[in-house]
């Protein structure tokens, strides 16, 4: 009976463990689309080679990507705007495991706030930091 009580324990903390959410949960917003604009999720080699890991389409101004990273890796978030084919706007930011959080603003084309784990909080003081230096020459 111990012996049944102890391997009933284990297979439910193994299940407990299983059923973790270790990936990453993306949820953006952005400010001046429409619904149907497209967001790609996506991994940039050179202007014109892109691989897209997911597409999401935006409703009432949000979007929302979910999966697992195996290692922090810089990659591209990319809002299309579905009336204008020429109209987009890219951020990069650093995909890993956990909520990451992505304001973009499709009207003014600002750097993106990026926020939800370090790096990723890390990278986007820097690139605020780069837009104030270039401001000021």
């Amino acid at each position: 009976m111990k012996k049944l009580l102890s391997l009933t324990a284990c297979a439910l903390l193994l299940s407990m463990a299983a059923c973790k959410n270790g990936g990453y949960k993306i949820t953006g917003t952005a400010t001046g689309a429409q619904d149907g604009d497209t967001v790609i999720l996506a991994e940039v080699h050179s202007m014109f080679e892109i691989d897209t890991i997911q597409t999401v389409v935006v409703k009432d101004g949000q979007f929302l990507f979910e999966g697992v990273q195996d290692t922090a890796a810089m990659r591209y978030v990319i809002w299309n705007s579905m009336t204008d084919d020429d109209l987009a706007v890219a951020t990069q930011f650093v995909l890993e495991n956990g909520d990451i959080t992505i304001k973009l603003d499709t009207a003014q084309n600002v750097a993106a706030t990026i926020s939800g784990t370090p790096v990723n909080e890390a990278l986007s003081a820097l690139a605020q930091k780069e837009m104030d230096i270039n401001a000021k020459a």
